[in-house]
């Protein structure tokens, strides 16, 4: 157990996914200096303020898609590929096998 104190509840779904108005962004690309000018990454619970550069990957009724490609200067990594459901993997899997009849 930690000695920090408990933060606000999780977002996310249960398996540890990201909640629909959430990104995911590297610690020290927020980092702020601290009263002594040494640069914090943020804790949970913070204030942060970041510069996004994007992308608009697809535009759905009134709504933009922004693929990110930066924050506040840093390059943002690209993300892996959502893994598909299992009922689409199971339908590959079936898919993929030989008839054996």
């Amino acid at each position: 157990m930690t000695d920090s104190p408990p933060g606000p509840e999780p977002e996310g779904d249960e398996m540890g996914g990201m909640a629909e108005n959430e990104l995911c962004v590297d610690l020290q690309a927020l980092a702020m200096p601290d009263e002594s000018d040494q640069m914090q990454p943020p804790a949970v619970g913070d204030k942060v303020q970041a510069n996004v550069e994007g992308t608009v990957s697809r535009i759905e009724g009134d709504k933009a898609y922004v693929t990110m490609s930066a924050v506040n200067g840093q390059k943002v990594a690209e993300a892996a590929p959502a893994p598909q459901d299992e009922e689409a993997n199971l339908q590959q899997m079936a898919a993929s096998q030989p008839d054996r009849y």
